[in-house]
């Protein structure tokens, strides 16, 4: 397992592309095969909004995340992994 300074060194760069993309939920990095750390935005997102409720989240990975990672050890990628994904959900009425 990584140590908590190495766990928060991408936050800072996840929350920026968490804000800067309004299309954005989530931003999940993957540290390990048994730890992620995720960034996700609350609430229906409005230029008028004075406030941002983020979340984040660092510990095990759920089941899409789990799917990826074995993709990942089957391919042979080394971890950590150096991409973070971004998770934006499709537009309803968009097709």
């Amino acid at each position: 397992m990584s140590s908590k300074s190495n766990t928060f060194s991408g936050l800072p760069g996840m929350l920026g592309l968490l804000l800067a993309n309004p299309d954005c939920r989530r931003v999940t990095k993957y540290l390990g095969p048994n730890q992620t750390l995720k960034a996700t935005y609350h609430g229906k997102r409005d230029r008028r909004n004075r406030s941002h409720h983020i979340v984040v989240t660092i510990g095990t990975p759920n089941y899409r995340e789990r799917k990826f990672i074995a993709a990942c050890k089957k391919a042979g990628e080394p971890f950590p992994i150096k991409k973070t994904h971004v998770h934006c959900p499709k537009k309803a009425g968009s097709r």
